[in-house]
């Protein structure tokens, strides 16, 4: 038994490990100890602490975590994943209880709910950190003696923050924690930009989409590697082949292969050869679309956009990025499809009402006009010329905005676009509206055009976080700001060099403006006049949503079409500005440079509120741009009037 301990402090048994959450020998009795002269009313204790009284883990919410320790808290954690105990991104009330319990039985420390939270968002990151930095490694990564030098380290640290603890040291209990975070981690490999060489459809879909059919029906566990069926008494011939005839082997060989061709041959049948009757009607699909194009204004309410912009979009569909006809539908009725479902965000249903083919069909020709248009997506959304060598005409007729803004090539922000996903793959796409959607990012000039896109990042990434892996995958066709150029940012990413943000804890958006009075400060001034230029990005975000509905609410495809739907109405929208012909949508915005669409009635409940965006960022800013920034508010302050 230890001595008396001092008035106020606790005494601690005297061989507790400090590992396993032992006390230290004087903790004051405020955090737990127990104190042979500590007050009853203070939790003051007997002098000799109970046999089974758990040992508590340091003072706060720290404990010194073992590899034992983080052993075992990965795989307790997995077993109630495993359980269903993990309702979204964490454990539930009654998966930390059974943990703490389970976890005391094992080590004897009784750990709390923080704590156990702590680890897991701990453990969360790592395991983010260490798939980010396999996708990047070319070897074995953390093992010097396999050639991996300094500067690669050097540079993967700069890129991956955190992933420095690896180079010695491998993730450890991997396979748990691919449990406890499968589907809510974000590793920043859901990515996609129509230039990039990630793949966009997955190896196996893309098997089922060209019509393979081994990968249309799984092989039956009973099938040999051909797809054909074997049984108990193939082993034995096997050992037994000596004995046999050859001529009996070759029959059954042939016989085997022949029901697995007719296997084959049934599947074609059922997936290509019998189909439903055919729809019929007074109209077909292709008489409507022509009733529409004569119908004056009735091909911009139904596809938005106009006779002459349809045929010339037809053109170049079928002239330069391989859209073909088929023996029964044309390219003019089959792009139809595609814009009349995007448009009005029409069901597959209701276009078959329309069209008159079956549902197949109409799937089947929508995926290849959006093939098409992701082929001419590498040509439509890119700077008209990367080193921007003219001021804008939108700058350059702002009195206050020119000269000082000059130097300004366009606009980046981010949009959340709703994502249908099934509940168990949309919980890391869940963000601060607890909305399932993907946050898009996107660079435009001041012609409304987009130069840039990147789609597929899950709602709950941080908008910095997005742009900075962009700049990172997509570096070699990224349009990055020339030397002494740059985009306007929200304060939502940080003021670095090429992306000039505004003065935070200032009046920033136009509404505000709008209803208060005018800025008196240079700091409020930049922000003034910096909103109006940065408003460029929101607008086009407008108008894209406005015109098409489909991005209002996405019909439940798979997330690789979802990603390209946005690519599409994207290119749509740049082919539509670059036309010469008129488009009453982008008329309406020219002519009112402060006009915001409003949402569509049906589609109230469906809108993802502003509060999605992020409207600062913990990352650091430069200070070049930051004196920058204010050389240029006080610039423009004394030019104000």
């Amino acid at each position: 038994m230890e001595g008396a301990a001092p008035a106020g402090l606790a005494a601690a048994p005297r061989g507790a490990p400090a590992d396993l959450g032992g006390a230290p020998r004087a903790a004051p009795a405020g955090l737990g100890g127990a104190s042979r002269a500590a007050p009853a009313g203070l939790g003051g204790a007997s002098r000799a602490a109970p046999a089974g009284l758990a040992r508590r883990p340091p003072p706060g919410d720290s404990i010194e975590w073992t590899d034992a320790n983080t052993t075992i808290i990965c795989s307790l954690f997995a077993k109630q994943v495993k359980k269903g105990n993990r309702s979204n991104t964490h454990l539930n009330s009654v998966g930390y209880d059974e943990v703490s319990n389970e976890f005391f039985n094992l080590t004897a420390i009784r750990l709390t709910k923080r704590q156990m939270k702590n680890k897991w968002d701990k453990l969360k990151t790592d395991l983010t950190t260490w798939k980010k930095l396999m996708r990047k490694q070319t070897g074995a990564g953390w093992d010097i003696a396999r050639g991996v030098t300094d500067e690669w380290w050097k540079k993967a640290r700069a890129e991956i923050p955190g992933c420095g603890k690896f180079r010695k040291k491998t993730l450890q209990n991997e396979e748990d924690l691919t449990v406890m975070f499968a589907n809510i981690t974000n590793d920043e490999s859901d990515h996609w930009n129509p230039m990039s060489s990630n793949p966009i459809i997955p190896p196996t879909q893309e098997d089922v989409d060209n019509g393979h059919v081994n990968e249309v029906h799984d092989v039956p566990d009973d099938c040999d590697d051909d797809g054909v069926a074997w049984d108990e008494t193939d082993e034995v011939q096997e050992e037994s082949e000596s004995d046999s005839d050859d001529s009996n082997d070759e029959s059954e060989v042939f016989w085997n292969l022949m029901l697995g061709a007719a296997e084959i041959a049934q599947i074609y049948s059922d997936l290509y050869l019998v189909k439903n009757p055919p729809r019929t009607s007074g109209v077909s699909g292709t008489g409507w679309l022509l009733e529409t194009m004569k119908s004056p204004g009735e091909c911009h309410r139904q596809l938005r956009v106009n006779n002459e912009i349809f045929l010339d979009l037809h053109g170049v569909l079928v002239g330069r990025y391989g859209l073909r006809p088929s023996m029964h539908i044309s390219t003019k009725e089959m792009l139809a499809m595609f814009l009349y479902t995007c448009a009005g965000n029409e069901s597959n249903r209701r276009a078959q009402n329309r069209f008159k083919h079956s549902g197949e069909t109409i799937s089947r020709k929508f995926d290849e006009v959006l093939n098409a248009l992701m082929a001419m997506a590498k040509y439509f959304i890119r700077p008209k010329n990367p080193n921007f060598p003219t001021v804008h005409k939108r700058i350059r007729d702002d009195k206050r905005a020119y000269p000082h803004f000059k130097d300004c090539i366009g606009a980046l922000d981010g949009t959340h676009i709703r994502v249908a996903l099934s509940p168990d793959e949309q919980v890391r796409y869940i963000g601060k509206t607890g909305i399932a959607t993907q946050n898009v990012l996107a660079v435009c000039d001041f012609d409304m055009r987009f130069t840039y896109v990147s789609t597929g990042q899950p709602g709950a990434m941080h908008d910095t976080s997005v742009l900075y892996n962009a700049l990172r995958v997509d570096e070699e066709f990224f349009p990055h700001p020339p030397q002494g150029k740059y985009y306007v940012v929200d304060a939502g990413y940080p003021n670095r060099p090429g992306y000039l943000a505004p003065y935070k804890g200032e009046r920033y958006h136009l509404p505000e403006w709008h209803r208060g009075i005018e800025p008196k400060t240079p700091m409020e001034r930049f922000n003034r006049i910096h909103s109006s230029i940065r408003n460029v990005i929101e607008r086009s975000f407008g108008l894209l949503k406005m015109k098409w509905q489909i991005l209002w609410k996405m019909p439940p495809y798979p997330m690789y079409n979802q990603k390209m739907i946005v690519v599409a109405t994207m290119v749509l929208h740049n082919f539509i500005r670059e036309h010469g012909g008129q488009d009453e949508d982008f008329a309406r915005f020219d002519r009112d440079p402060n006009f915001v669409p409003t949402i569509p009635e049906r589609y109230n409940k469906y809108a993802v509120s502003q509060a999605a965006s992020d409207w600062s960022t913990s990352a650091l800013n430069a200070p070049t741009m930051d004196v920058f920034r204010d050389e240029l508010a006080t610039a423009l302050s004394l030019a104000w009037n």
